[in-house]
């Protein structure tokens, strides 16, 4: 494995250096969410206090303590893991069915008010066409009488 603790590169004649000092790991609690892509069950996200902290000297020892990466699937929690870390982290199942209700009821609401919004804008930009459209006419109508009131003269 490269050592990451130091990298140099040549770049138009320039000499460029970067290194990393120590790395800080942060581990955060579970709590009950409301994003609105949850479909099942309860929506969990992290807390914003860190519950603990770990720090490496180094990236290369950071590197060597690390997790593999997790694929897409495996990012994804099935709805009873959710509630189970959630019971396991203090929460209730009357808090967690409130939660879930609320979320989905704004999740039902939520295409009502995208569709309010587009009809919203739609009729804000037809209202401008219109008033384009009658200053356009305006100045067709006013440039009509200038010429007509100059030709009778003649």
């Amino acid at each position: 494995m490269r050592n990451l603790k130091e990298h140099r590169s040549r770049s138009e004649g320039n000499l460029s250096v970067v290194s990393f000092g120590s790395v800080e790991v942060q581990e955060h609690a579970m709590v009950l969410g409301n994003n609105p892509s949850t479909s099942v069950g309860p929506s969990v996200e992290l807390d914003w206090d860190s519950q603990s902290n770990v720090t490496f000297d180094s990236v290369d020892e950071y590197e060597s303590h690390k997790v593999y990466r997790r694929s897409k699937g495996e990012l994804v929690m099935p709805s009873r893991v959710r509630v189970k870390l959630l019971l396991d982290s203090g929460f209730t199942f009357g808090e967690i069915r409130r939660e879930t209700r609320k979320r989905q009821k704004k999740t039902r609401a939520l295409p009502m008010r995208q569709a309010a919004n587009v009809l919203k804008r739609f009729s804000s930009w037809k209202e401008q066409r219109v008033k384009q459209h009658d200053q356009r006419m305006q100045r067709i109508l006013e440039s009509l009488e200038v010429k007509t009131v100059s030709g009778a003269g003649v």
